[in-house]
């Protein structure tokens, strides 16, 4: 039996580690937002699933693009968390607004470079 989920238990969920999750458009202007539904999926082949919402301007960029970038902020990046979490990327750049300088993903530094292997139709509209 299905049964509303309360405030109570639904805070059992939150908070969660929150990621960066980078993105370009063709131009190479770049996006970053943060994203708290990312989980690993597999271990070989190394892969992980980050939810977004379609309707946001980071969906786009990946549709776009199919890349992103994830990295992992530590505690001392709240207020960066906070500032690129705030405002839409296609209209600001988030990166100068939350002080934030951009880099070359690189594993052994907690930042890793992906492509997009696949994305249901459920979310862009397209077949799997």
């Amino acid at each position: 039996m299905l049964r509303p989920v309360t405030s109570e238990s639904y805070r059992l969920l939150h908070p969660k580690l929150v990621c960066f999750l980078t993105s370009v458009d063709k131009s190479g202007k770049a996006n970053i937002m943060p994203c708290a539904w990312v989980s690993p999926a597999s271990e070989e082949p190394p892969m992980v699933i980050a939810f977004v919402a379609k309707t946001h301007y980071t969906a786009r960029l990946i549709k776009m693009t199919k890349q992103f970038g994830l990295s992992i902020p530590d505690a001392s990046m709240e207020r960066a968390i906070w500032v690129t979490g705030s405002v839409s990327g296609k209209d600001v750049d988030k990166f100068a607004k939350a002080g934030l300088q951009q880099l070359q993903a690189k594993k052994d530094q907690g930042s890793y470079g992906c492509r997009v292997y696949w994305v249901p139709g459920v979310h862009f509209g397209e077949g799997g």
